[in-house]
């Protein structure tokens, strides 16, 4: 039973002595449009990643803040990831009220996080879109956050490259969304990120570390603004 929910920003575990984090307090930034991110852009291979390569199936630009080690990274500790030219249109608003934290290198397995709304908006031919997220119990949130989708039929991935801070840290968090349309909404919704920069002190989730969110109930629920609470 999920009897306890935390945000996503910040995942404190009292037994380990550490915060675990995926994005600051208001302060998730889309390094397109603010002018360059918080850390140098020029190399974002993060780690041991020389040997990587570009990633297939996917638009080019998600290659300039992932590569392949990561991906393989993130299907190795349980992300769906749809490849492909033709994914489905998923403009609209989800709600992910039963979020559930199914792997976590930092220790935070198993954790029920709040009520998170997702908005993916103007997305285009060439494989870009728009994003927006807010936790409806904080003030974690991102709003047009720039992001790219594949997929094939009615299932897909939307990559977005997110930088920010949480006190003195600060990082590079690219964040995937996978799932498949359905009429109710988006099923088998996975929500995964890569730690690929740190910056800074009190940075605990280090460098190559992946989480993997999924909604419990299997089902984002799409809902129309008029819906919306």
């Amino acid at each position: 039973m999920l009897t306890k929910r935390i945000a996503i920003i910040v995942l404190i575990l009292a037994a380990a002595g550490i915060i675990a984090f995926a994005a600051a307090c208001g302060s998730v930034e889309d390094d397109s449009e603010a002018g360059g991110g918080l850390l140098d852009e020029t190399d974002d291979d993060g780690g041991d990643d020389d040997t990587a390569s570009a990633i297939e199936g996917v638009p080019d630009g998600v290659n300039d803040f992932l590569n392949s080690g990561d991906i393989e990274a993130l299907e190795a500790a349980g992300m769906p990831i749809h490849y492909g030219d033709a994914p489905p249109v998923v403009e609209g608003r989800y709600v992910l009220d039963f979020l559930l934290i199914v792997y976590d290198e930092t220790g935070g397995t198993g954790s029920a996080l709040n009520i998170y709304d997702i908005t993916f908006r103007e997305q285009s031919g060439d494989g870009s879109l728009k994003l927006d997220y807010n936790d409806r119990s904080s003030s974690d949130s991102g709003f047009g956050v720039s992001a790219f989708i594949s997929g094939d039929g009615v299932c897909f991935t939307v990559f977005a490259d997110a930088s920010g801070a949480l006190g003195d840290c600060r990082y590079s968090l690219p964040f995937l969304f996978s799932g498949c349309q359905n009429t109710g909404g988006i099923q088998s919704f996975h929500w995964g990120m890569i730690m690929k920069r740190v910056e800074g002190t009190g940075c605990a989730m280090p460098v190559g570390a992946v989480r993997i969110i999924r909604e419990s109930d299997g089902l984002a629920e799409k809902v129309l603004d008029w819906q919306y609470r």
